[in-house]
C-alpha cells in the first residue's frame, strides 16, 4: 500500500475480525449481531476515510504540483473531506469522476460486480443501523462483504498513488 494510513486501517479491521472470531460468545446471538453491526458501521466509515486519505495523499504529495500554493491544496483537501460521504458504488465513482474519469474507467475494468455489490451492501446496512432501522446483518455477512470489497480500496491506492 502506498498510503500508510490506509494500511493501518486495513490492519485494524483485519485484527478485529481475527479477535472476534477467536472468542466464544456462548451462543449469544444478540451479542454477535451487535458485533456485526459495529463492524459494519466501522468499515463503512473507514472506507470513506480511506478514500479521502488516498486523495489527500495525492494532493499533498511533494512531487505533485510543487508550484501549487499550500492554501489551494488545503482548500481542495477541505472540499474532499466535506463532500464525500457514504462510499457506495455510485458515490465513489461520482467522487472519482470529479477528479479523473480514467480512474473510474479503469476501476470498471478491474473490479467485478460482486465487489461493488459488497460495498453497496456495507453502506446500505450502515445506513439502516445508523438511522435506527432493522438490520439483519450477521458476522458472516460483514466478513464476506469486507473480503469482497477491500480490493476496491487496494486498487484505488494503487491506481491513484502510483
Amino acid at each position: 500500500m502506498k498510503c500508510k494510513d490506509v494500511e493501518i486501517k486495513i490492519d485494524r479491521i483485519n485484527f478485529l475480525f481475527t479477535y472476534f472470531e477467536g472468542h466464544e460468545f456462548d451462543g449469544d446471538e444478540q451479542l454477535k449481531s451487535h458485533i456485526a453491526k459495529y463492524l459494519t458501521v466501522l468499515i463503512s466509515g473507514m472506507y470513506e476515510d480511506m478514500i479521502k486519505k488516498i486523495i489527500n495523499q495525492l494532493i499533498f504529495n511533494e512531487m505533485f504540483l510543487e508550484t501549487t500554493p499550500k492554501f489551494f491544496k488545503n482548500f481542495v483537501s477541505d472540499k474532499v473531506d466535506r463532500s464525500f460521504r457514504n462510499p457506495d458504488q455510485g458515490n465513489t465513482k461520482g467522487f472519482l469522476n470529479s477528479f479523473n474519469k480514467e480512474w473510474t474507467k479503469t476501476l470498471n475494468q478491474i473490479i467485478d460486480s460482486e465487489c461493488w455489490d459488497a460495498l453497496d451492501s456495507i453502506v446500505r446496512q450502515k445506513n439502516l443501523i445508523a438511522h435506527g432501522n432493522d438490520s439483519t446483518i450477521t458476522f458472516d455477512d460483514i466478513k464476506k462483504y469486507y473480503g469482497n470489497s477491500i480490493g476496491i480500496i487496494k486498487e484505488l491506492d494503487r491506481l491513484i498513488l502510483e
